[in-house]
């Protein structure tokens, strides 16, 4: 506890152990019952099965690299929308985004059809905080990231206008 806990931390349990004192045998059977495996039959708190093992500790760090390396694209695909009414690969391939009498769809349409084309990610995050309390973790994230699979090939299978330029009132013209 001494490595986990600050100076502050130890003197307010101190306090609290001096004010409620050592607890009730009712009280540490409940608190067996709550805590299951991470309490032994002496009462001793015992986390150490609920910590990564060696080796573990670099796919929570993996998740999270990959899922700040999707918040940065997000992020920039929609700064490039807004500000330069698309991003670099639509001008180096040379595709405009007209509105329907030609004239160049506004940053704000742009920024609107951006936001619609990265709307599966978020959508199938908000599916998988919903499946995890009902089905295992990799059955949940597996569904959730089929869902999102489905979303982009079924906007990009679309002959003509994908589901982004459907809600956004806008087309991809030769530029």
């Amino acid at each position: 506890a001494t490595g986990v806990l600050t100076a502050g931390d130890r003197r307010r349990a101190a306090a609290i152990v001096a004010r409620v004192g050592q607890p009730t045998e009712q009280a540490m059977t409940e608190a067996r019952i709550v805590l299951g495996a991470a309490i032994d039959a002496e009462g001793v708190l015992d986390l150490a099965p609920h910590y990564p093992k060696s080796g573990e500790t670099s796919q929570p760090l993996l998740y999270g690299v990959a899922f700040g390396g999707f918040i940065w694209a997000i992020l920039l695909s929609l700064a490039a929308a807004l500000l330069f009414r698309g991003g670099v690969l639509m001008r180096a391939l040379g595709i405009a985004v007209v509105k329907r009498d030609g004239a160049d769809a506004s940053r704000l349409r742009m920024l609107w059809r951006a936001c619609v084309a990265w709307a599966p990610l978020p959508l199938g995050g908000v599916l998988l905080a919903m499946l995890v309390p009902v089905l295992p973790a990799f059955t949940a994230a597996a569904l959730a990231a089929a869902v999102v699979l489905a979303l982009v090939v079924w906007s990009a299978a679309r002959r003509g206008r994908s589901l982004q330029d459907l809600l956004a009132g806008t087309w991809l013209v030769p530029r």
